[in-house]
């Protein structure tokens, strides 16, 4: 009798040019889930300034996979900051992980990853958000995290999607 084959879940850093066309595969589906004034701003996504970032060591994409298939991944924007130039503080831009996995450690991984890599980077200070409907407290919370602020957002634009 053959023994089951397991499955091989890996976390890693990857460059944005090599990793961007299946992370982007992943994009309408956490766009659906968590976009905002998605009648009035459809996902557009700035490849070239990704990319200008990656190149300017500016940004981390951390990649989870699963068999070596994407099932999550989170994107952060690493800069010093307008108030404290002499700190370099990372912000969460983006994170997923599709759904499936989401009750298997994978989160978890993804962060620490991410940390391991920010330290590594000498980032001292690291920001995450997340959107109200998908509260995450707790999550950030086991990870060290501490609420700090409250975001607030307003469309200013006409009533139609921009064009």
């Amino acid at each position: 009798m053959n023994a089951p084959v397991k499955s091989v879940v890996s976390c890693q850093v990857e460059k944005v040019v090599d990793c961007m066309a299946e992370l982007a595969a992943l994009f309408p589906a956490h766009w659906e889930e968590v976009g905002i004034f998605k009648d009035r701003m459809p996902l557009d996504p700035n490849f070239d300034r990704y990319l200008a970032m990656d190149r300017a060591d500016e940004v981390l994409v951390v990649v989870v996979r699963r068999d070596q298939v994407v099932r999550g991944y989170g994107v952060f924007f690493i800069h010093k900051n307008m108030h404290y130039a002499g700190t370099l503080t990372a912000q969460a831009d983006i994170f997923y992980i599709v759904p499936e996995e989401r009750t298997r450690g994978v989160g978890k991984l993804l962060f620490t990853t991410a940390e391991h890599e920010l330290k590594r980077r000498g980032v001292k200070l690291w920001w995450c958000g997340f959107k109200i409907d998908h509260d995450l407290d707790l999550f950030f919370h086991s990870l060290g995290f501490t609420n700090y602020e409250i975001h607030c957002a307003k469309w200013l634009g006409d009533d139609h999607a921009s064009a």
